[in-house]
């Protein structure tokens, strides 16, 4: 860790060149920058501890019993980034919903994800459990029934329009003849 690595080129062990690790973080530095550096860098190494103050109020309460006493972890895991297979999954999905592509069974599957055995989406585990008694309700109830006057609501629209026209036109005749009337 206490090793600096030299630039490509850097054959010369020239005193000015030659790179020096810092204490406090133990990056590596050329010897007239490494001053200033160890100057910022020991301020700004000691960071204060956040205050929480859930701990503070537990304190002397039965509550303390029960709160966590490391409640931020120093190392936090970090999860398996797989953000490509997420994209590719999700291209896959715009893609079937499309109808461009027919579904896929076993291609690239998250295996975290359950399928719903009544529509085939996939779902995470806790979504999964509430949608699947839900999507088998919905799928399992029978068509609504057809409507008993579905065609009567178009029949009638068009027969009114018709006679809204046939009554323009009867009053289009009669404005006619008044008008030739009145002109001989």
């Amino acid at each position: 860790m206490g090793q600096c690595r030299k630039k490509k080129g850097d054959e010369d062990p020239d005193a000015a060149h030659q790179l020096i690790p810092c204490d406090v973080c133990h990056r590596c530095f050329a010897r007239d920058r490494l001053e200033t550096h160890m100057r910022v860098c020991e301020n700004k190494r000691p960071q204060r501890k956040i205050f929480d103050m859930s701990q503070y109020r537990a304190k002397g309460t039965d509550l303390e019993e029960f709160m966590k006493t490391n409640s931020r972890s120093k190392t936090p895991e970090l999860k398996k980034n797989n953000w490509r297979q997420k994209h590719e999954a999700f291209i896959q999905t715009m893609r079937q919903g499309r109808g461009s592509v027919p579904p896929q069974s076993g291609l690239n599957l998250n295996s975290e994800y359950v399928s719903c055995p009544h529509c085939g989406r996939r779902f995470a585990p806790g979504p999964a459990e509430r949608h699947i008694p839900k999507c088998q309700n919905i799928k399992s109830r029978p068509p609504p029934p057809k409507q008993p006057h579905s065609g009567c609501t178009i029949n009638f629209v068009v027969n009114s329009i018709r006679c809204v026209i046939s009554h323009r036109a009867a009053v289009n005749r009669q404005a006619a003849q008044i008008h030739v009337h009145y002109q001989h």
